[in-house]
């Protein structure tokens, strides 16, 4: 019955304290009264008249003589502006794999809450259907975060991943990469890809990146296997995943393809310019000889905004990988677009103008060629006016 008042008020969080007059409000509440069969005059006035939100700190303790499950809640916000919080939301239990359900109300900045149980449970959670418009530390062992993992509840599982620590990250991303939420599996591999070891559960990873129904879980295993220092021995799914339908797998099989034999992933990229742009740009800029100069000077034509700021990025990192006359011949695109620039682009195509004329500069030293060098002269006074 909470449903919708949360959801309006989730809508509130992202507003100001002003979003709603005096008179939206009286409605509104007349509104949810009318559907929740209750007075909400202290909803109210805690979520749409106070300022502030709830800040909870929760511990946990078992009486095992008693066979009781204690939980200990307090309410830690600054109490100088903001009142103490009246609380509804579900505590479930879980013994044996089953949760008991309790609906409990904190109306205390402290409260203790106690459950007559048969054994020890494996896991408590509160705020089971995760209602609460509150920050939550939650002070769980890891062992409970990862038994956490098996709840049938999306939610239980993105929040056990978060907080478990990083000496069970081993541990919390083999559940998420065996979960049956795409979206845990996705978080799963995410997580995988910044541990140092991988080893214990790249087979996993591989059998995502080759069986992997979800797209954006098959396409982020992808990206993972290609910035492997084995990654060669993945070659042959780079290749398969580029002949599958989905725009987002391909792209991470044709980047996967490019660190492990970029001379075939240039032969393949001109038949993704306009459905991977991205990639291809990416793929140019790091592989890509002269002959790809025209192909990005052409983009600059009809690009803006976030578009040009990418450009201009990959465009730069191009010209770097090549040598000084095709440097000099190709600067002049970064210096009109530093002309024209308005707004935060003006810093963004001056950063990118002295990135490349720090290259200019080192080049300019050992350069040999007299006409080059002169050229690379004027070059380098052109900017610094630019950046002036």
């Amino acid at each position: 019955k909470y449903q919708f008042v949360l959801e309006v008020l989730e809508d509130k969080k992202y507003l100001n304290d002003n979003a709603y007059n005096s008179v939206e409000i009286h409605q509104l509440r007349i509104a949810m009264e009318a559907v929740s069969g209750e007075d909400l005059n202290w909803f109210f006035n805690q979520w749409f008249l106070a300022s502030g939100h709830p800040i909870l700190r929760i511990d946990y303790d078992y009486d095992n003589n008693k066979k009781k499950q204690i939980v200990n809640i307090e309410q830690i916000q600054d109490q100088s502006n903001t009142n103490i919080y009246r609380l509804p939301f579900a505590i479930d239990v879980y013994v044996d794999g089953k949760a008991q359900r309790h609906i409990k109300e904190m109306t205390k900045k402290k409260q203790q809450f106690v459950f007559d149980v048969s054994k020890r449970p494996s896991n408590v959670i509160v705020d089971a259907e995760h209602m609460l418009l509150a920050e939550i530390f939650d002070r769980k062992s890891d062992d409970s975060w990862l038994e956490q993992m098996h709840s049938p509840l999306y939610m239980d599982s993105k929040i056990a991943l978060e907080n478990i620590s990083d000496k069970n990250g081993y541990r919390a991303v083999i559940h998420a990469l065996n979960s049956k939420f795409w979206g845990i599996r996705l978080i799963g591999v995410n997580k995988a890809s910044k541990l140092k070891n991988k080893e214990e559960f790249l087979g996993l990873i591989e059998q995502i990146a080759k069986n992997e129904e979800n797209t954006k879980v098959k396409s982020a295993a992808l990206r993972l296997l290609a910035n492997l220092d084995n990654k060669n021995k993945y070659l042959p799914l780079f290749e398969l995943a580029i002949k599958e339908q989905s725009l987002l797998v391909a792209g991470s099989g044709l980047s996967g393809l490019a660190k492990v034999d970029a001379e075939k992933a240039l032969a393949l990229a001109p038949s993704f310019e306009n459905d991977l742009k991205n990639v291809v740009n990416d793929i140019y800029a790091n592989y890509g000889g002269p002959e790809k100069a025209f192909y990005f000077q052409n983009l600059f034509l009809n690009s803006s905004g976030y578009d040009l700021y990418y450009l201009m990025r990959d465009y730069t990192k191009f010209l770097k990988n090549q040598d000084l006359s095709i440097i000099l011949t190709g600067t002049p695109v970064l210096e009109k677009v530093s002309e024209d620039a308005k707004s935060w682009m003006i810093r963004v195509s001056q950063y990118y103008l002295s990135d490349i004329k720090s290259t200019i500069t080192e080049l300019y030293k050992i350069e040999k060629n007299k006409d080059l060098k002169k050229k690379a002269y004027a070059t380098l006074e052109r900017i610094e006016d630019l950046l002036k």
